[in-house]
C-alpha cells in the first residue's frame, strides 16, 4: 500500500529534503507539501488518508488551527519539528506523535519514522 505524507514546512528546500527522506524510508510514497496551515488543512480535508504529517509549527499553532483535530480524526501520525515541550495532554501517545528537535537530520526523522512504525 502506498503511503501518503503531508509536510507542513514554509521553507521549500527544507520541505524537499524532508520529502526525500520520507520517500527513502517508504519507496513509492506520495509526499504533499504545504507552506501554510491553511494549505495543510486543505490537504487534510481533501486527501482520503494521510499516514504521517510532518509539522513545523508551535504547539499553540497546532492546537489553535485545529490541525491536530483535522488530522487525528483519520488516524494520522504526527511528527512535530521543534524543541518546544508539549502542552499538558497534547501529545496523544508515543505511537502516534513524535517530536524531532531543531536542527534535525535525516537520521533523526528516520528514527522517528521507525518509532511510529512507518518505515518500510
Amino acid at each position: 500500500m502506498q503511503r501518503t505524507f503531508l509536510v507542513l514546512e514554509p521553507d521549500v528546500l527544507v520541505a524537499q529534503d524532508i520529502g526525500e527522506t520520507l520517500v527513502a524510508a517508504s519507496p513509492g510514497a506520495a509526499v504533499n507539501h504545504a507552506g501554510s496551515v491553511e494549505e495543510a488543512l486543505a490537504f487534510a480535508h481533501k486527501l482520503p488518508r494521510i499516514d504521517l504529517a510532518v509539522l513545523h509549527l508551535s504547539n499553540g499553532k497546532i492546537r489553535d488551527s485545529g490541525l491536530d483535530r483535522a488530522l487525528s480524526g483519520s488516524g494520522t501520525s504526527l511528527l512535530v519539528l521543534g524543541d518546544e515541550e508539549p502542552a499538558n495532554g497534547q501529545e496523544e501517545s508515543a505511537s502516534t506523535w513524535q517530536r524531532v528537535g531543531l536542527p534535525f537530520t535525516s537520521a533523526m526523522i528516520l528514527n522517528a519514522l521507525e518509532r511510529l512504525g512507518l518505515r518500510s
